[in-house]
């Protein structure tokens, strides 16, 4: 009987421990304005554009990402073209043919790519690292 319930007892420990992602693929996916997502968010699709909120992470291979709503954390990427106009928690990681930061990042940006521009209006409060070809700093 004891044994049972230690049984038990880890199984339920295991299950509070588990942390809760949306996994998402299509031709393309939106994080409407009024959408909230609670959880990180996973994606593999050809046009992922977040315009709500992502209290979580962002991993997503996709042709085209767009960020103009909000991530709570991190953004990592790997995609053709690369667009941040919202705001980022923490860290932008990406690697795209072309990279435009024109919002706000609260951590560092590690952009890779054929070409990574970062505009006047960029506020990004930590380390810039950038691999590029075509490297453009407006602010």
């Amino acid at each position: 009987m004891y044994k049972r319930i230690m049984f038990l007892t880890f199984i339920f420990a295991l299950t509070l421990s588990l942390s809760a992602a949306e996994y998402y693929g299509g031709e393309t996916i939106t994080v409407r304005e009024i959408d909230t997502l609670k959880t990180d968010l996973f994606s593999g699709c050809r046009i992922l554009d977040v315009n709500g909120i992502v209290e979580g992470d962002v991993f997503a291979g996709c042709e085209q990402i767009s960020i103009e709503g909000e991530v709570t954390d991190d953004v990592i990427t790997g995609c053709r073209v690369l667009t941040v106009t919202g705001i980022v928690g923490d860290n932008v990681i990406g690697f795209a043919q072309s990279i435009i930061i024109d919002g706000e990042v609260k951590g560092d940006v590690l952009a890779f790519g054929g070409s990574v521009r970062i505009t006047e209006r960029a506020k990004i409060q930590g380390n810039v690292y950038v691999g590029t070809g075509d490297f453009r700093f407006e602010g």
